[in-house]
């Protein structure tokens, strides 16, 4: 048995005529702190992308399952060329965005990389990279900084740094038009980047924000500004429940409000982060907004009760967050943390209910979920609401 400091543990058997060792098994996990994970199909799996260049699945059940998505011979190119493995690699992702249901079809996930300005496609169930490369047909070359796949699956949206949005057909690598503000000068969807881009559940509109804080409404199909709004605020995230039509966004950095997309009307506020938002996310029936922050917080908002019915504090500050479909874990990444933690809704083993404001629970001594352990007892992290 070896371990190295690349978090991965590995068993070696000597059963060759010369006596040297080889692989028999192993189990890694990310060898720097991941910055984006999101719960894939039914919540049994993960998948999480890392500074050091590697966009892993993990199984939440066994770990057995667990791997990293192939970037085609990477391991072999590197040995050619006399380089690290990461030299080979993409740049870090950024952002991604998965949909199940073309999964078998052709490639369902795509990436950001940073300071990349083309996008990267992927198959799931081969566990590798895909075939096609999206380019943005823009005039001016800018990173990719949102995407996001249409509900049916075929269709992927890119915006960029530039503010230019564009459409492409997942299974051809084709572009299938490009979002254009006639209003602008530039000729482009936004006077500025493309923080995050949605997409509702029939295909009838996409939903764009840009960091001047402006919110648009797209026909997804004619690529026609259909309305806008102004925020007031710069907009540095969003997330959107697509069975409800809710958009939220974090306007100023600690201030987060919601936007229904039907009307373009603003319908809840909520303060109370001190420092950064760092990500946010909706449970799956659309009743609690979850959001993080760089001060350590991980709060709960109930949306119909419009308050805060939990908090807790821990001792390394939330970087990305990610609820399970079933709405029982929780999936966090801190700061300087190579793991993954998961966190068990008591919510859902308790009779009782709780209405009133909760006060800030502070976490102590958190324990990581390391990725390569074989089996993890979930009832050891729990969030209370």
């Amino acid at each position: 048995m070896s371990s190295a400091a690349d978090n991965s543990v590995k068993m070696w058997i000597f059963d060759s005529n010369d006596g040297g060792a080889r692989l028999l098994r192993f189990r890694s996990g990310h060898s720097a702190p991941p910055r984006c994970i999101r719960f894939y199909g039914n919540g049994k799996c993960i998948l999480s992308a890392g500074q050091d260049r590697a966009f892993r699945l993990f199984s939440v059940i066994q770990d057995q399952q667990s791997r990293e998505l192939s970037q085609r011979h990477v391991a072999k190119r590197a040995k050619k060329l006399r380089v690290k493995e990461e030299e080979i690699k993409l740049k870090p992702v950024v952002t991604f965005d998965c949909a199940e249901i073309r999964a078998r079809d052709w490639c369902n996930v795509v990436t950001c990389h940073m300071d990349t300005p083309q996008a990267y496609v992927w198959r799931l169930q081969n566990f590798v990279i895909g075939e096609h490369v999206l380019t943005p047909s823009s005039s001016t070359v800018t990173p990719i900084k949102a995407c996001v796949i249409s509900a049916c699956g075929n269709f992927t949206i890119l915006g960029t740094e530039g503010g230019w949005i564009e459409k492409f057909n997942l299974q051809s690598g084709f572009s299938r038009g490009s979002y254009i503000d006639t209003s602008l000068a530039m000729q482009c969807a936004h006077d500025g980047e493309v923080v995050g881009l949605a997409c509702d559940a029939r295909n009838g509109f996409l939903i764009s924000a840009g960091y001047q804080g402006d919110i648009k409404a797209w026909d997804f199909k004619t690529c026609k500004l259909k309305s806008r709004l102004d925020v007031g605020k710069s907009v540095t995230k969003i997330a959107f429940h697509r069975p409800n039509g809710l958009l939220a966004t974090v306007a100023g950095d600690m201030v987060l409000i919601l936007f229904d997309t039907v009307s373009m009307k603003m319908v809840r506020r909520f303060e109370g982060h001190t420092d950064r938002i760092t990500d946010l996310c909706f449970s799956e029936d659309g009743k609690w907004l979850i959001s993080s922050s760089m001060d350590g917080t991980l709060r709960i908002w109930d949306i119909s009760l419009a308050r805060q019915i939990d908090a807790m504090h821990v001792d390394v500050s939330i970087t990305s967050i990610s609820m399970s479909p079933n709405m029982d874990v929780l999936a966090t990444t801190h700061v300087d943390q190579n793991g993954v933690y998961l966190w068990v809704n008591q919510s859902l083993f308790s009779v009782s209910t709780i209405l009133k404001i909760m006060p800030v629970v502070n976490m102590y001594g958190m324990c990581v979920c390391q990725l390569f352990h074989q089996q993890r007892d979930l009832r050891k992290n729990k969030f209370r609401i």
